[in-house]
């Protein structure tokens, strides 16, 4: 360490959290959105906002929900959709019968067990 530097702990990670800064985003652009125009009864601004959030509450799947939507959650079917996804997956596995990477490698026409 130089002279006259003090050894000082660091108050900001190098990297933000991606979580903290989408949401922030999210904060931000909605605001925006509310400044551009001007809303004369609080009923504008209840349906702007409705039209804001209702994309990411009924269209966006959440990584941290598992892939569903937060409407998907509370109105119970998350479960049933995450079962169909399994369904869709499992008739896509059975319609290629063969693992195409494990009959390049072992010229073999049969499945890997398991």
């Amino acid at each position: 360490m130089a002279a006259g530097q003090r050894n000082e702990p660091r108050t900001r990670c190098a990297v933000p959290p991606q979580t903290q800064g989408r949401i922030e985003r999210w904060h931000r652009t909605l605001t925006n959105r509310i400044l551009l125009e001007n809303h004369f009864l609080p009923v504008d601004l209840e349906a702007l906002i409705a039209t804001f959030v209702a994309p990411d509450n009924h269209q966006r799947h959440h990584e941290s929900l598992n892939h569903v939507t937060p409407a998907d959650i509370s109105l119970g079917q998350d479960k049933a959709n995450l079962r169909q996804r399994e369904r869709i997956k499992r008739k896509a596995l059975e319609a290629h019968p063969l693992d195409h990477r494990y009959t390049q490698h072992n010229h073999t026409t049969h499945r890997p067990l398991g």
